[in-house]
């Protein structure tokens, strides 16, 4: 905890209350050096503000943005994996390299979700290709940054199984651009979603429901089922 006779202003403790959003832990919990960094002159800027990280705590910069917040997800990753920003910055250039739509969504993911990538960056390249290898009409760079959890879940097996139970039933469906649209398509029950429909609306043709309405049409159960899909413990190896 900064100490109360810190030259550090009650506005500046704000940003520390802003990290912990982005860090998903008590400002308490930070790293010792942003803790005491009141007490270390060097941390201090010839005009008496002071500077955590980095970032001037002046009250002329309290403006928060993505670069300070992807700054200190950076400085968080490298305290949890003993290392240093260099080796940070490398590995975020690799994820970059095969996923490339991630890039500017890294400072919005919660830090030990970035830390989960940094960590695996080969089991998600090797991730990213099996999921292009099947589903090679779609944009899996796009649809992986926006649904993380497809870095997970499903399972290769079950993959398999899903793409090829999906591709019996929607017939003379752009799978590939269905997919891409509706990413949930992967962990929906599709004969389950095809018989409902069916009961619920006995006069309509619900293949071309799904193919035209995926996101309406699939059961609620699926809605917030990815949020749920975590992969802080590590990326599915395939």
């Amino acid at each position: 905890m900064v100490a109360s006779g810190s030259r550090v202003s009650q506005r500046s403790l704000a940003i520390f209350h802003k990290i912990s959003g982005i860090l998903g832990q008590s400002p308490n919990n930070f790293p010792r050096a942003i803790a005491h960094a009141s007490n270390k002159s060097e941390l201090r800027n010839s005009d008496g503000s002071d500077t955590i990280y980095g970032f001037q705590c002046d009250e002329r910069y309290l403006e928060w943005d993505d670069s300070a917040a992807r700054q200190l997800i950076k400085i968080y990753v490298a305290e949890k994996l003993d290392t240093d920003l260099d080796y940070v910055n490398l590995k975020m250039k690799e994820l970059a390299a095969v996923c490339p739509d991630m890039v500017n969504k890294l400072d919005k993911l919660k830090a030990n979700l970035v830390l989960a990538l940094v960590r695996d960056t080969e089991k998600v390249a090797e991730r990213m290709i099996a999921l292009t290898s099947v589903l090679p009409g779609s944009n899996v760079s796009k649809m992986v940054s926006s649904n993380i959890w497809l870095l997970r879940q499903p399972s290769p097996e079950i993959l398999a199984n899903k793409l090829e139970n999906l591709r019996k039933k929607l017939p003379n469906v752009n799978l590939e651009r269905l997919i891409e649209a509706e990413p949930r398509l992967l962990l929906a029950d599709i004969d389950e979603v095809l018989s409902e429909l069916q009961r619920l609306l006995p006069g309509a043709d619900p293949v071309k429901l799904v193919a035209t309405h995926a996101g309406m049409v699939l059961p609620m159960k699926y809605a917030g089922m990815e949020s749920s899909l975590s992969i802080d413990d590590g990326i599915q190896a395939d």
